[in-house]
């Protein structure tokens, strides 16, 4: 067996982050000049780039987007891409506190966000919780109205929870 975990070049990711910063005052520029739609795709690069100088590293890429998150914790994109790692890497509970970080720090709930942490909560052993899993059933009903796999997911927990009565709620509803 070998150690998961991972010494950060800190210098490198200082250069990475200083970097990233300098593309979002560019991307501020361009964002009032009507083309910030840029920023997303120079970062998706840049970060995809990165994952893959680390030679295939997820658990160092995790760990640089843990500390990305440190410095810009209202960023979206850091606790995603750690979030991903985590989950490449079968890591549920960093994935989940990744997760449940970025709604709390940046108000940003995605239906990604919330599917992975109805999946976790609902099918991973060691953090099963179907009471967590069918509170953000229904935030993501509820933010998400189109989405069905949202009611098909709260319907398939109120089965799980013996919260049947609930049921009838649900189903009128989406009627």
């Amino acid at each position: 067996t070998h150690s998961h975990s991972v010494k950060v070049d800190h210098q490198i990711f200082c250069s990475a982050i200083t970097g990233y910063c300098t593309l979002v005052n560019i991307a501020e520029f361009l964002r009032h000049s009507r083309a910030g739609i840029l920023l997303p795709a120079i970062w998706s690069q840049a970060t995809w780039q990165y994952r893959y100088y680390q030679d295939k590293n997820l658990d160092a890429s995790y760990d640089y987007f843990t500390i990305f998150q440190e410095l810009k914790p209202k960023d979206t994109l850091g606790y995603a891409y750690a979030a991903q790692m985590a989950l490449a890497t079968n890591k549920y509970a960093n994935a989940k506190t990744t997760y449940l970080n970025c709604i709390e720090k940046t108000g940003y709930v995605s239906a990604e966000i919330i599917t992975n942490l109805i999946y976790i909560y609902k099918t991973v052993e060691s953090e099963k919780n179907y009471d967590k899993a069918l509170e953000f059933a229904k935030i993501g009903r509820t933010k998400y109205p189109t989405n069905q796999n949202f009611v098909i997911q709260e319907i398939d927990l109120l089965e799980k929870t013996n919260k049947l009565r609930n049921l009838k709620l649900v189903r009128n509803k989406i009627s």
